[in-house]
């Protein structure tokens, strides 16, 4: 079976503009300002400076000023280039207007609440001792940061362009040829790709490790461990689904069985396949939410099993391989 029709929109050029500058322009100005800013500085920082400050405000990382202003500038780019790929993508996929209206104004938002936050910390340190920049300890930036990013994203979001909703492309299936008293299962497995279960994997191996190095001396702080060892078994369930189609309906569990959705026929109204960008039309990967009341169990980006509901509730969608069939043989059952 081919592929499902991808949602299109056709931008006008006041609204491409308009995106080009809020969600391309503005933040790579705002970026470029606060590296120009911090490389300006140099000549007056010392040799080493604070980079890292814990939860009581108290200095605990230091290094060379070059640290923070390469780990800024690389960070920057990367932020820019995803926000905005996901902004102008999901623009023209036809992704629900209020997202694209809102990462359009998050996106520079973002930059300015990012670098009022740096530039701020680090110019803040220029002419100083190593024991008063330990003493120093940090300020009011994040919440400065926080006000005038919100307040900007805020004046971006009436600017940003107003869009017209595209509906889901969604593919019909024939049903599955059945005698009226034949019975068949489909079950496939969902999982995420090799380089996301990688990338998940890394984060929280580090993020274990920083918890259980942190709690080290601090035995009293072990329920952290055990809070963060739940989230993360959560987090590693739902990166593999097993979808099931019989008589009685649809049933998707997660590799430990929980969480599990089902979704019995007589609620089905109807089943489809549509194609699925994860990041343009869901955000992400994993339990999603979306435009248009859809319930999304992401794990990759193409063909998806959609499951339209007749009780009023969220329309399930699935990423899944040959999700023509399970729509096929849900079809039948519900033609009977």
């Amino acid at each position: 079976m081919p592929p499902a029709t991808q949602r299109q929109r056709k931008l006008t050029a006041g609204q491409s503009r308009q995106i080009l500058f809020l969600a391309l322009f503005l933040p790579v100005l705002v970026y470029g300002s606060g590296i120009a800013i911090m490389i300006s500085a140099l000549p007056d920082l010392p040799d080493t400076v604070a980079i890292h400050w814990n939860a009581e405000g108290e200095a605990d990382g230091f290094d060379s000023p070059l640290v923070p202003i390469i780990a800024n500038s690389a960070l920057a780019v990367g932020l820019a280039a995803l926000f905005f790929g996901m902004t102008w993508n999901g623009a023209k996929r036809g992704t629900s207007p209020t997202l694209v209206r809102l990462l359009t104004a998050f996106t520079p938002g973002f930059a300015v609440f990012m670098m009022v936050q740096m530039v701020p910390s680090l110019l803040n340190q220029r002419g100083l001792t190593a024991e008063q920049i330990a003493a120093q300890g940090v300020g009011l930036e994040w919440m400065l940061g926080l006000v005038v990013g919100l307040a900007v994203a805020g004046v971006c979001w009436l600017l940003a362009p107003q869009l017209e909703p595209v509906e889901a492309h969604t593919s019909e299936v024939a049903p599955l040829p059945l005698r009226a008293t034949e019975r068949a299962i489909w079950s496939q497995t969902a999982t995420m790709s090799t380089l996301l279960w990688w990338i998940l994997l890394a984060v929280i191996t580090g993020g274990m490790t920083a918890t259980i190095i942190s709690t080290l001396d601090k035995p009293d702080q072990w329920y952290q461990i055990a809070i963060f060892g739940f989230v993360y078994a959560v987090v590693f369930s739902t990166m593999t689904w097993r979808v099931t189609v019989s008589p009685t309906g649809i049933a998707v569990r997660s590799a430990l069985g929980w969480p599990v959705v089902r979704v019995p026929l007589e609620h089905i109204k109807r089943a489809t396949v549509s194609d699925v960008d994860p990041l343009t039309e869901f955000g992400g990967w994993g339990i999603r939410f979306a435009g248009g009341r859809r319930l999304g169990i992401i794990l990759q980006r193409g063909n998806a099993l959609e499951i339209e509901r007749n009780d009023g509730k969220r329309t399930l969608v699935v990423t899944i391989d040959d999700a023509d069939v399970g729509a096929s043989l849900l079809t039948s059952y519900l033609n009977r």
